[in-house]
C-alpha cells in the first residue's frame, strides 16, 4: 500500500520538481529492533534467521539510503543485496536502478523469486496455523 502511494506521489510531483524515494530498511541493529524481537511471531523470527539472520548496523543502512537519493534513485537500496533483488523483481512500472543487469540475471531472478514466494508462503502457513490453533484454546 505504501508503495502504491509512493508511486502516485512520485507521478503526481515529478512535474513539479519533487523527488519521491521509497526506502525498504532490511532488520536494522537499533533497540527498535530489539523490542520488535521480543514481540513477533516466532515464525517471522524464524524467517529472519532462515535468510540471514544478523542485522544491519545503522550506518551501513543509512549510507545505502543516502547515497540511494544523491544518485535519484527511486526504489532506494539497503546493505541487503538479495533484498534489493526483490526490490527490483517487484518493480512493474517504476524507475529502474540497474535494467541491464536486471535483464541479463532475469532466469536467475525468476527462480530466486518462486523460491522466495515459497518460503514467504511456508512461514506465513505456519503462522496462520499456530494462530487459528491457538484461537481454538481461548
Amino acid at each position: 500500500a505504501l508503495r502504491g502511494l509512493a508511486d502516485a506521489l512520485r507521478n503526481e510531483f515529478k512535474g513539479f520538481g519533487i523527488s519521491v524515494h521509497v526506502a525498504y530498511p532490511p532488520d536494522t541493529e537499533t533497540p527498535g529492533f530489539h523490542t520488535e524481537e521480543t514481540t513477533k511471531p516466532a515464525e517471522t523470527s524464524a524467517f529472519s534467521k532462515f535468510i540471514g539472520g544478523d542485522p544491519f548496523s545503522p550506518a551501513s543502512v543509512s549510507k545505502c539510503i543516502i547515497d540511494g537519493m544523491k544518485y535519484g534513485q527511486y526504489h532506494l537500496p539497503s546493505p541487503d543485496w538479495m533484498q534489493n533483488r526483490l526490490v527490483e523483481l517487484g518493480a512493474v512500472v517504476t524507475p529502474r536502478s540497474s535494467p541491464l543487469f536486471e535483464y541479463l540475471t532475469l532466469p536467475i531472478s525468476a527462480v530466486v523469486g518462486s523460491v522466495v514466494v515459497l518460503v514467504v508462503d511456508y512461514f506465513g502457513s505456519q503462522y496462520g496455523a499456530r494462530v487459528r490453533k491457538d484461537s481454538k484454546k481461548d
